[in-house]
């Protein structure tokens, strides 16, 4: 498999979730090819979930703390993306002859580990099960996010859709633990029946910066893969720039019901 590696710098979140847009409509029909891309974001955003309504935020606490917010094109719940590693991962889907649903969970699942396995964490994917909407994604992990072993807590929150002739996957993998400031930000507890694991981060078991952090990733994926460098396109970045502000950034998408 040849994977395309995006090393990507900071966005705001409607460029961000456009450009993991485009990234994934790039791979339809490009079978054994995926991209893969980390990157930041510009300010702190909270994204949430397609189907995740906005009442759920605390809008005026955001724009007093300069933090911005985005609809993701994916499920689940709400996200504080601060001091992290973002992923998107985009792989061609064809229902009748490409990877079962489980089959691209779990690839990214093992991905992902092997990423965490070159800092010296060990993890393991959640077992599919019962699941309860959760506003705050990081309270349980969800089918095949990742754990971290030795506390059963969650490192990684990953949200996925599929669309005609491809999957994306994008998620969240916390340096340290400022994405649990989420609270403030949110009007809603996550109930009772979550059952509330929590979440760990990366310093908590290694001292690295962030860059270091995606330096062991950058080399853990040169082993076990044929890796190139990816850049976006002069037509890639003018879609990218029309489809934030035509979609993500739009009131029809940010409030939708």
């Amino acid at each position: 498999m040849k994977i395309y590696l995006l090393n990507d710098k900071a966005y705001s979140g409607a460029e961000n979730m456009a450009i993991d847009q485009v990234l994934g409509e790039s791979v339809i029909g490009k079978e054994g090819e995926i991209i893969i891309r980390f990157y930041g974001w510009e300010p702190p955003t909270l994204s949430i979930g397609y189907n995740q309504p906005v009442s759920d935020l605390n809008l005026e606490a955001l724009q007093r703390d300069g933090i911005g917010w985005v609809r993701r094109m994916t499920g689940g719940g709400g996200v504080l993306h601060w001091n992290e590693i973002t992923y998107s991962i985009a792989i061609p889907y064809n229902r009748k002859t490409g990877f079962s649903r489980s089959d691209l969970f779990t690839f990214c699942a093992g991905l992902l580990s092997g990423c965490y396995r070159s800092l010296g964490v060990e993890t393991t994917p959640k077992t599919p099960g019962a699941y309860s909407p959760i506003a705050d994604c990081f309270a349980a992990p969800g089918a095949f996010e990742l754990v971290e072993t030795t506390t059963g807590k969650k490192i990684a929150g990953s949200a996925s859709t599929i669309k005609r002739g491809y999957f994306l996957q994008h998620g969240s993998l916390p340096i340290d633990d400022t994405h649990r400031r989420i609270g403030k930000y949110l009007t809603v507890d996550s109930p009772p029946e979550a059952d509330f694991e929590g979440s760990v981060s990366i310093d908590q078991f290694v001292s690295l910066s962030r860059e270091e952090v995606l330096s062991r990733f950058r080399g853990y994926l040169k082993t076990a893969f044929e890796v190139s460098p990816f850049k976006l396109s002069g037509e890639m970045l003018a879609k990218t720039r029309q489809l934030a502000e035509e979609r993500y950034a739009a009131d029809n998408w940010l409030y939708r019901k």
